[in-house]
């Protein structure tokens, strides 16, 4: 049995048989958004935005902020720009040799599989493919419904006025479905493969690797947002200067923004020794940052089984004379510290890693292409680009400031999203 919450453009909780069904009726709405200009589409999106702002409801999901930022027309513009080249090839042909034109044209159909560990993260995947103006359906989890769905209920109020022609989000919204079914049932997941034009999967291992070996149509495009790992590091210039307290601020933020639970979320964080901190100072000065900036964001509700990896966490460092540990009187935030040159496996929930290291260069050796995302403070330039460019050759998609780790932008996992949900066509004269 497949859970329907968005369907035709109504919003109803409600059980559906068959998926076909469903997938049938999207295609009748398939002309409402084509003919939109993009600047149009973009200016209903950029209203959405706006309106976590003046939207109280809105404003309480959990990263709304990044979410609101990231709408923002100016964002969306340059997102489309380093995909594509050129906006206009979203609406017409455009000449780029003598009697040579090109467009970009919609994939169609395109299926999303989205992961819990982000409640927000079904609207990032769901916008990539309204810009390059397809189908969408997407099969959330149950636990982000309460979230993905007053943010679509707001598009779908939306109206706007660009050259003087009214457009509404309610035409969007027309155009995409969202649904809920279990893991199990493999009829659903294959007859919605079956029909899709491009599938967009994030999740872990095991669901990544059920969804894409669905039975699929030949030209069906996967991009896949599998299980990633991120950290950060500190170099010695950076630990002496006057600018470590507010990068630890922000190392802090990333640290608790979703709980560590998205892929560049940091887990562990390196620092390099230096002669004005040892790793138990460098500890309490993020203890410090900890009591400040976690009293501006509490800690949602926390399961039995994130807590009692806190819980043996603690005990395993406390009893052991090898190891150092700072942490909250209650479960709010742990600072595990030890010896061990290695990437930790995460507790998340706020508790974060911490290690010294004789040269920045020492963790070059611990990269994979599992590796998302490196919070970086180094000071130098130069020393940047050549620790960037040794990571990133390894497999690390993004070497970012810390405080944006968590910010959603493009390329992601090493992919021009946009880029694989159009056809681009040609005409040669």
């Amino acid at each position: 049995m497949i859970t329907s919450y968005l369907h035709n453009g109504i919003f109803q909780t409600k059980k559906v048989k068959d998926l076909n069904s469903i997938i049938s009726d999207i295609h009748k709405n398939k002309d409402l958004i084509v003919d939109v200009p993009i600047l149009a589409l973009i200016e209903i999106l950029d209203k959405l935005g706006k309106s976590f702002i003046t939207n109280k409801k809105l404003r309480k999901i959990e990263g709304s902020n990044f979410l609101a930022l990231w709408l923002k027309r100016k964002n969306l513009i340059d997102m489309i720009d380093i995909n594509l080249s050129d906006i206009k090839y979203l609406d017409e042909f455009v000449e780029i040799k003598e009697n040579q034109y090109i467009k970009a044209q919609p994939r169609g159909l395109v299926a999303h599989w989205i992961a819990g560990n982000v409640p927000t993260l079904g609207i990032f995947s769901l916008v990539q493919s309204i810009l390059c103006k397809n189908l969408n359906i997407l099969r959330i989890p149950e636990k982000s419904v309460d979230t993905v769905i007053p943010i679509l209920k707001e598009l779908n109020s939306i109206k706007i006025k660009h050259n003087n022609k009214k457009y509404n989000g309610s035409d969007i919204v027309k155009s995409l479905s969202v649904i809920y079914y279990p893991k199990d049932n493999i009829k659903a997941n294959e007859i919605l493969s079956k029909n899709a034009d491009a599938k967009l999967i994030w999740g872990g291992k095991e669901s990544v690797k059920q969804i894409k070996n669905l039975p699929a149509k030949e030209h069906c495009e996967d991009i896949i947002f599998g299980p990633k790992y991120s950290f950060g590091v500190f170099d010695k210039e950076f630990l002496e200067s006057e600018d470590i307290a507010k990068e630890l601020s922000q190392a802090v933020m990333d640290i608790i923004v979703f709980d560590q639970s998205a892929c560049s979320s940091p887990q562990v964080l390196f620092f390099e020794k230096n002669n004005k901190y040892n790793i138990k100072q460098i500890a309490d000065l993020i203890k410090k940052e900890f009591n400040t900036t976690a009293k501006r964001y509490p800690k949602n509700n926390q399961d039995y089984d994130t807590a009692a990896r806190i819980i043996n966490a603690r005990g395993e460092y406390l009893l052991d004379e090898n190891k150092d540990i700072v942490l909250a009187k209650a479960l709010d935030w742990t600072v595990l510290i030890n010896r061990d040159i290695c990437l930790e496996g995460p507790i998340q929930s706020r508790t974060i890693f911490i290690k010294e290291i004789n040269s920045i260069n020492d963790i070059v050796p611990l990269i994979t292409k599992k590796i998302q995302t490196v919070g970086i403070a180094i000071k130098d330039l130069e020393k940047t680009k050549v620790f960037c460019s040794r990571v990133t050759y390894r497999g690390v998609a993004r070497c970012v400031k810390f405080g944006s780790m968590n910010n959603y932008e493009s390329p992601w996992d090493g992919m021009l999203a946009l880029s694989r949900l159009v056809r681009f066509v040609k005409i040669k004269r």
